[in-house]
């Protein structure tokens, strides 16, 4: 049996998905933002991104889970950009070759403009 939610909830559950999104894109602009030549803060840097990746795909896939009216096109983006993020982070850790973190990467804008656009 197909769950109905009225459209109050709906609009409840996409404001919730979405401004958790929105978190994430403001932590991973400011995070992506950063830089220095001195290889020690790089690489606290380096780790910063990737624990800010980990728990924006935490936070984008519980919030979507705790608000069962998402709908299926936001819920589906929503894990789409999580798996993109776990992808990317895992790549990252185990210094995939330059092209196959393009790839990681291309897919994760695609996944974030998806979310962007059930957003809009």
């Amino acid at each position: 049996m197909v769950e109905q939610y009225s459209e109050q909830e709906e609009a409840i559950a996409t404001e919730a998905v979405c401004n958790s999104h929105a978190l994430i894109d403001r932590a991973t602009s400011n995070a992506a933002g950063r830089s220095s030549n001195d290889p020690a803060i790089g690489g606290l840097i380096s780790l910063n991104v990737r624990i800010g990746s980990v728990v924006s795909s935490n936070l984008i896939v519980e919030t979507a889970q705790k608000f069962p009216a998402t709908p299926a096109a936001l819920r589906d983006a929503a894990r789409n950009l999580a798996i993109a993020f776990n992808t990317v982070t895992l790549l990252q850790v185990a210094e995939a070759p330059d092209r196959e973190l393009k790839q990681a990467y291309e897919s994760l804008d695609a996944a974030n403009t998806a979310l962007q656009g059930e957003c809009s």
